[in-house]
């Protein structure tokens, strides 16, 4: 009886309701199921895309990583003495002291002999010297200490930069063999000379890295 009077319940009081939860619910379960596979798809996709994204950056990072050590592998060993520590400095500015040191319209001749004598004497050059070194399978790391600032023209700073930093400077172009360079250390002041010439008194220290060939 009990079971008659539940069915009575449902099929006269609420019947429009308990039909259409009847017809409806087979649609919200494939409804449902629909959507969860769509999620699954879509997060399996979104896995797909950040592996094959990490996979690409790792290739390229390698890609990246032979041709660094390709190019400086092939380093000159003796860079920074034979194409910094030989850079002229100021060589305008001596050519102008040479043509007119003795000109009769230079009124302070001995201070414009005293002025050539300090660049042309190696007085105003760049000079290192070799700190710690530090070795490992990679590489030589060695610490590059300039010895007294020097003197320079903005051409001469942005031709030494060129060389330093590898990159493009104006007309000035990197060295294709120049070890990798680093600034550790850089004050700059800017200067005019006796005769008016705007320099620049430039102190840097380095940190040199000679890779070994793979």
């Amino acid at each position: 009886m009990i079971f008659e009077r539940i069915g009575f319940f449902f099929f006269s009081k609420v019947r429009p309701l308990f039909t259409f939860l009847m017809i409806s619910s087979p649609l919200l379960c494939t409804g449902l199921y629909v959507v969860q596979k769509r999620l699954e798809r879509n997060e399996l996709q979104t896995q797909y895309e950040t592996t094959l994204l990490k996979t690409y950056k790792s290739l390229n990072k390698r890609a990246d990583q032979h041709r660094f050590l390709s190019r400086y592998a092939e380093a000159e060993p003796y860079f920074i003495d034979q194409h910094i520590e030989s850079l002229p400095l100021l060589q305008e500015e001596i050519d102008w002291l040479q043509t007119y040191e003795h000109h009769p319209a230079l009124a302070e001749t001995k201070l414009a002999k005293q002025r050539l004598a300090y660049l042309s004497k190696e007085k105003n050059k760049i000079s290192f010297i070799e700190e710690e070194i530090k070795k490992s399978a990679l590489c030589q790391e060695t610490e590059e200490k300039m010895k007294k600032p020097v003197e320079m023209s903005e051409k001469d700073l942005k031709k030494l930069l060129s060389l330093i930093e590898n990159i493009h400077i104006g007309p000035f172009e990197p060295h294709p063999k120049s070890p990798q360079m680093i600034i550790t250390n850089f004050s700059l002041k800017k200067k005019t000379s006796p005769f008016k010439q705007e320099t620049f008194e430039v102190k840097l220290d380095l940190l040199k890295r000679e890779f070994k060939k793979q």
